[in-house]
């Protein structure tokens, strides 16, 4: 071929190249800008066939003929992205002369050679049939070619293939067979990419209400009715004319964001990945809002809600019209009254006459109260007449006194599990109830942190909250699961969790004070319908459940639970065991409903440590002061200590000295140990001011779902960074510390040790007769999980963590390097992650006179000991930390004194730690795994 035809081909081809970009970056019209790089793919071939018919001295048009290209897949359907794959099978005659072969890998080779990807198959019509009647697959793609036109214009169908695809489909049953097949095929792509549509990262064509929605339903109703396009389901009544409009909007939209992505990556890419999703946010005209306080952030949340709302439309309105077609031409056909005045058609509950929904509001909510109570399915026409009656909710209808009975009983009813609930507010049913829920329907919220939209996770912890009445929690938390059920008015807790979160709807503003607002306007309304459940006592405590549904949950994970102060101000809180009862089972729904990832058992094992604290104050009374409370919990607690011993005189323990030791502790000590555990501490404080080195004891607690790990060793500053640090090397994360300082012990007569090997019966010293000058020794009791987030009882890393643990006490390891050799970069790409600002806050100061900083940033490797360094660098002794993970997110507690044992009050220390803590969060770290696999 002449170089002149090379050069002019790599031209054009450039030149579409550049018409694709200008389409991407100008066009509002996802199925414009596709049609443009289908029609140019077209051109293309064409130019191609002309250039190798001339090099060769032969007609195209007779090459044309004898290649019949067609085009399979998005390409037949004209929906390319610029990097799509455009697949084409070339239907030669099985007995085509050699050269037309030849010919047709010219082709091929020419496009290879000016970098143009294609993917083709050359079959002939008898062996494309012979392939399409032994896999579904094949059957689907050629149900959708289309011939690619010689001279431009469009031909729909191949008329040889065309006729002999409709003898493959001249069957009942072999229509029913290839729809189940595609049904099948649809529920494990859902297995595979996901069972919902609101996904962090949704690949736009493979996902749940992605493009495939609407290619499985093109292969069904062409299966089902010979036709596939809009247009064609549209004129024969299966589509409506909102479904079909719903659809190609819908359609359109993730065309145009796939054609985005194409761009922006500079190769095929359909997972819309969070730094992608920020990059093509402004290209497709979502700005932030001027009020918005993170730019960025808002913007990208707008792009994302956007896109579950038409990928949600796009899979409700795909599935209903497959729906139609598997269930079309049933052979017997029964109509029956069904309860609520409803009737049954063929199993499935159906509005007695068009106007019904019309005529009784109330029904659009007894429909759903029905079908769960009786577990019926809805059936489809009827759901879009639901969606009409929905649309005429009003003021006056959400205050009807039978409209607020019929949901209360779709709330109350015990066998129900609120699963009808999302398609209740598919069909605008809920918004309809509620219309302040419209604000946080489909609101995206960017972390990693929650796995769902505000409206979903909302209506999950509804469902979370109604299978824990119906006991499907029990093994897990069946004391959640009673209270559940003897609560007298479970109706405040299911709107409760329906309600906690819908403050988000607002960009600024704490979300549970707006919540609460809501909750308020949302109880007038139902008080204003005169049922005698719902009453002002009601809406005020689903009021207050609303503003405090992250009080539980913060103060167990990041607050000393024992502290009898906080606990006393918690349960005046609460003011009752029943508001107590709602907010923990409200806590645990709500948790549960998040992330798989966020319910854990070292989480509900603080939860409930809290609420049995708040119960004891609510029942029984505060009896006296903290102060007086304490000296009598040492009193007693001197007695089980002296009683414990008694019992063990292997343990050779000195009750004077043991007695001195437990005086020394701090009262967060005392009310946070058993006197069993406190003589094993007093054990390990003798040994080692005996021995020297370290103690060190590792018990699996497998209740609590984590290891606990006691350490006796020379107290210096920053301790806990050097532990952290020791810790995360080793793949342990620190989910909570308690550090206490201890004079050394005097010496004393005991033979519990052996001090040559250094080995007790319970723990073991290392590095014995190492660094006795010390006078202060420090007691460390952490809490570790291993990278699956569980108690690790590997007995060869628990060895290496006491060999790094003496080099890097008393051998002057570098921390840094450990971790670093430990952990070296795994040389993969480095996924992107939603940004995570730093925030430092302080809080008010405690009876012990400690500082509590409260520290979120990014959940990185190394955090904690970054965290606990740059505190040791300032001066700073931790005396309590609590360690947490949301998502990307940590959101640490720490409870400091300063090097004269006071707490941090000055305005400019507290500035310069808040520098330091940002400096070492933001540092250059190469990010990994989450915290929550490694710290």
């Amino acid at each position: 071929m002449a170089n002149v035809r090379i050069d002019s081909l790599k031209a054009a081809l450039e030149r579409d190249r550049e018409q694709t970009r200008s389409d991407v970056a100008a066009r509002a019209d996802g199925w414009a800008v596709a049609r443009g790089i289908s029609d140019r793919t077209d051109a293309l071939l064409r130019r191609v066939v002309r250039a190798v018919a001339e090099s060769e001295a032969v007609d195209p048009a007779d090459l044309w003929r004898a290649i019949e290209p067609l085009a399979l897949g998005s390409y037949a359907r004209r929906d390319l992205a610029p990097h799509s794959d455009v697949d084409v099978m070339f239907l030669v005659d099985r007995a085509a002369p050699s050269e037309v072969r030849t010919r047709l890998d010219q082709l091929l080779y020419t496009l290879w050679d000016q970098g143009f990807e294609l993917g083709h198959s050359v079959r002939s019509l008898e062996e494309a049939l012979e392939a399409a009647e032994s896999d579904p697959r094949v059957l689907s793609t050629l149900i959708e070619h289309r011939p690619v036109p010689f001279e431009g214009g469009h031909r729909v169908r191949h008329p040889r293939l065309d006729a002999a695809l409709q003898q493959l489909f001249s069957t009942p049953s072999r229509v029913r067979a290839f729809i189940e097949a595609k049904l099948d095929e649809a529920k494990a792509r859902r297995a595979r990419y996901g069972e919902t549509v609101f996904l962090l990262e949704p690949n736009v064509k493979e996902s749940e209400g992605g493009l495939r929605e609407l290619h499985t339903l093109r292969w069904v109703a062409w299966a089902r009715w010979r036709t596939a396009d809009l247009s064609g389901l549209l004129k024969q009544g299966v589509l409506s004319q909102f479904e079909a409009r719903t659809i190609e909007r819908a359609y359109g939209f993730l065309l145009l964001v796939r054609a985005h992505l194409h761009a922006k990556a500079g190769r095929r890419q359909d997972v819309l990945r969070f730094d992608l999703q920020e990059e093509i946010a402004p290209s497709l005209g979502f700005w932030p809002r001027p009020t918005a306080k993170d730019r960025r952030k808002a913007a990208t949340e707008r792009f994302m809600r956007a896109y579950y709302f038409h990928a949600r439309q796009l899979a409700l309105s795909c599935r209903t019209a497959v729906d139609r077609a598997a269930a079309h031409r049933r052979p017997h056909t029964t109509v029956l009254p069904a309860p609520g005045g409803f009737r049954l058609w063929n199993g499935q509950l159906n509005a007695a006459h068009r106007r019904q929904f019309v005529e009784d509001p109330a029904a659009l909510v007894r429909v759903f109260r029905v079908a769960q109570e009786e577990a019926l399915p809805i059936y489809d026409h009827t759901k879009n007449l639901i969606r009409e009656g929905a649309n005429r909710m009003d003021r006056e209808v959400r205050r009807r006194t039978d409209v607020v009975r019929e949901w209360f009983g779709f709330l109350e009813d015990p066998k129900g599990d609120a699963t009808l609930l999302q398609t209740m507010h598919d069909l605008g049913v809920l918004k309809g109830l509620m219309p302040e829920f419209r604000r946080v329907t489909s609101r995206w919220q960017h972390s990693l942190y929650h796995v769902y939209t505000v409206d979903i996770h909302s209506m999950m912890v509804l469902r979370n909250l109604k299978r824990l009445r119906r006991g499907d929690f029990d093994s897990e938390v069946p004391e959640l699961g009673r209270w559940m059920g003897e609560l007298p008015r479970p109706n405040v807790v299911y709107m409760a969790g329906l309600l906690h979160d819908v403050g988000k709807g607002w960009e600024r503003g704490d979300h549970s004070i707006r919540g609460e607002a809501v909750a308020r306007s949302v109880g007038a309304r139902f008080e204003a319908a005169g049922l005698p459940g719902w009453t002002e006592r009601e809406t005020e405590d689903l009021a207050w459940l609303v503003r405090q549904h992250l009080l539980m949950s913060d103060i167990s994970q990041r607050r000393d639970i024992s502290d009898l102060q906080l606990v006393r101000s918690f349960a005046g809180e609460c003011g009752s065991v029943e508001r107590l009862r709602m907010l923990y089972v409200l806590t645990f729904a709500d948790m549960r409903g998040t992330s798989p990832k966020v319910w854990s058992t070292w989480k509900h094992s603080l939860l409930q440590q809290l609420y049995l604290n708040a119960h004891k104050v609510l029942t029984e009374g505060p009896t006296g002061s903290p102060q007086a409370q304490l000296r009598t919990r040492r009193r007693a607690l001197m007695d089980e200590i002296e009683l414990e011993a008694r019992c063990r005189p292997d343990l050779h323990l000195d009750l004077a000295a043991v007695r001195s030791f437990v005086d020394a502790m701090p009262d967060r000590y005392v009310l946070g140990f058993s006197p069993r555990r406190m003589l094993r501490h007093a054990q390990m404080w003798r040994d080692v001011s005996r021995l020297g080195g370290l103690a060190v004891h590792v018990a699996h607690l497998r209740r609590e779902g984590t290891t606990r790990l006691t350490v006796m060793c020379p107290d210096r500053p920053g301790l806990l960074a050097l532990l952290a640090g020791t810790l995360a090397a080793n793949r342990l994360q620190i989910l909570s510390a308690q550090i206490f300082s201890v004079e050394r012990g005097e010496s004393a007569p005991g033979d519990a040790v052996d001090s040559e090997t250094g080995v007790s019966g319970t723990y073991d010293i290392v590095g014995a007769s190492l660094d006795r000058r010390e006078e202060e020794l420090a007691l460390d009791v952490l809490h570790v999980v291993d990278h699956h987030g569980g108690p690790c009882d590997d007995q060869a890393r628990w060895k290496a963590v006491r060999e790094d643990l003496e080099r890097v006490l008393f051998g002057g390891a570098d921390v840094d390097r450990l971790v670093a050799e430990r952990n070296p970069p795994s040389g993969l790409e480095v996924r992107a992650r939603p940004p995570v600002p730093v925030e430092v806050r302080f809080d008010s100061d405690d009876g012990e006179g400690e500082t509590i900083v409260d520290v979120f940033g990014p959940d990185r490797l190394g955090a904690l000991y970054r965290i606990a360094k740059a505190m040791a660098d300032a001066g700073l002794s931790i005396e309590l930390a609590k360690i947490s993970t949301q998502g990307d997110r940590l959101a640490d507690a720490f409870y400091v004194k300063d090097a004269e044992g006071n707490a941090i009050s000055d305005p400019d220390d507290r500035a310069k730690l808040r520098e330091a803590l940002v400096s070492a969060l933001e540092s250059s770290m190469t990010p990994r795994k989450a915290l929550s696999q490694i710290v």
